[in-house]
């Protein structure tokens, strides 16, 4: 098996069966190859030649995918309301608007407190 690692030590790319490249280390498979395969930028190369996973950079990953996804929902959900025109705002009761804007921020605070803010109600 080949991998490519990054500045970092942990394996950016691999190939089970034949070759990457020239900047290419050839190791053995790792025991629970399954795992590998779907984690493997949470493996590095430890000083024996072994690939070994880290649990800390699992749990890096994994947050940093959750933040992706509320990003992404944010987008999806929040902006198209957000960057409507004035003359969508100006039809707008002053407590519509509040209740707006506090969604709004709830929304960008999303990737601190992780919490997906509810739709008010009169946006559903």
């Amino acid at each position: 098996m080949q991998i490519v690692l990054d500045e970092y030590g942990y394996v950016k790319a691999y190939a089970l069966i034949g070759e990457i490249s020239d900047a290419s280390a050839e190791v053995d498979e790792p025991v629970d190859v399954n795992d590998f395969e779907n984690n493997y930028r949470s493996y590095y190369l430890s000083k024996d030649n072994v690939l070994i996973k880290s649990d800390d950079k699992q749990k890096e990953i994994e947050e940093q995918r959750e933040l992706t996804n509320l990003r992404t929902q944010r987008e999806k959900v929040c902006f198209p309301y957000i960057n409507r025109g004035y003359l969508w705002y100006s039809k707008l009761t002053d407590e519509q608007k509040g209740e707006l804007e506090s969604w709004y921020q709830e929304w960008l605070d999303v990737t601190d407190t992780k919490v997906v803010p509810n739709i008010p109600a009169w946006l559903s």
